[in-house]
């Protein structure tokens, strides 16, 4: 078989393998986030969500299968968020009812 037979095929598939990586949404909130207020924050599997190498909030699901979830902050002040459908966006509300919002920061 000619090696030009082969190269179209396989260079497709590393384009598809190559975005699904990029675009593959995800069911929870776990990763890194860049904030409605440019801070960078990371959530962690382990419910604690960091900043700046320090843990600063908690967070939780209040209902997994509508994406909902809550970030505690040490004052006790809660934003009440939902994760889009790709799972790259979350939008909510703070304690105040202001919004709230953050962009998955992608990995490449």
């Amino acid at each position: 078989m000619k090696l030009s037979r082969l190269f179209i095929p396989l260079l497709s598939l590393f384009f598809v393998t190559l975005l699904q990586g990029q675009a593959a949404p995800t069911d929870n909130p776990v990763g890194s986030w860049k904030w409605i207020n440019n801070n960078t924050l990371i959530i962690k599997t382990d419910s604690t969500v960091w900043q700046d190498g320090n843990e600063v909030a908690q967070w939780k699901w209040i209902d997994e299968s509508t994406r909902q979830f809550s970030v505690v902050w040490p004052t006790g002040r809660k934003d009440t968020l939902k994760l889009s459908a790709s799972g790259n966006e979350v939008d909510g509300v703070n304690a105040d009812g202001e919004p709230v919002s953050g962009v998955r920061i992608l990995v490449k």
